[in-house]
């Protein structure tokens, strides 16, 4: 399942915006693994898991992603280098944690832990786990929900108009040298309408360009198959 889901949500973060897919994984994740914790049969334990590698695997698709939106090209490298390093590193450091809350405090507190970690870390194990859980999973879909905005732009077809693929070669490369010279570009100011409007459940300004087609769940990902750094990782 965790493979299925960046194909499935990459195409609707396409579409639709980064911040409702990151949304809807939040809520799949959390409230799967409170499924695994609560869980009383084997058969349930493997269902919820199931739901819970799908949710959380659209960091695999959409973090890259966001990478791009957020940073210019010239400072991609590094912040894509972090993010690939965080992403790769959890599935080695996570089980020296987990064996040892495992041994200490049973298996069930390898999936609570992540809902304490979301939530209020001073609790004792009394009380009822089912509405701290539920609570702790409310309190980081609140904190993405107010503090994460969108990400995917659209530049204006005004905008595009008088670009460098409309000069000629030299007087694109004079463009660009006084743009290289002059002074350090300084981003317009943020205006709190602006911010409201990238916190919004989907993405407002998704120009009618962007429409989301069957081909983009099925067709659209093999394109990528023509580059060797994902080609050869698949077969292995």
């Amino acid at each position: 399942m965790g493979a299925l889901g960046p194909l499935a949500f990459t195409p609707f973060a396409n579409v639709y915006g980064r911040r409702p897919a990151y949304l809807v994984s939040v809520l799949i994740g959390f409230i799967s693994a409170l499924g695994c914790a609560k869980a009383k049969t084997f058969g349930t334990l493997v269902l919820a898991r199931a739901f819970n590698g799908f949710g959380q695997s659209a960091v695999f698709g959409l973090g890259a992603g966001t990478v791009v939106d957020v940073f210019f090209m010239h400072e991609r490298g590094k912040a894509m280098g972090i993010f690939t390093l965080a992403l790769t590193s959890g599935a080695h450091l996570a089980p020296i944690v987990g064996g040892y809350v495992a041994r200490d405090f049973g298996w069930r507190w390898c999936f609570w832990i992540g809902s304490i970690l979301n939530g209020n870390p001073l609790r004792n194990r009394t009380g009822d786990d089912v509405i701290y859980a539920i609570f702790s999973t409310g309190m980081m879909f609140i904190v993405c929900l107010l503090f994460m905005p969108e990400t995917i732009f659209d530049r204006p077809a005004s905008e595009l108009n008088g670009t460098d693929k409309e000069l000629p070669t030299a007087q694109a490369a004079r463009a660009f040298d006084s743009f290289a010279l002059g002074e350090p570009f300084c981003p317009p100011p943020m205006f709190w309408k602006t911010y409201l409007n990238r916190l919004w459940i989907t993405d407002l300004e998704r120009p009618v360009s962007r429409s989301l087609e069957k081909r983009d769940f099925v067709l659209k990902p093999f394109g990528m198959l023509k580059y060797p750094s994902v080609t050869f990782p698949a077969i292995y």
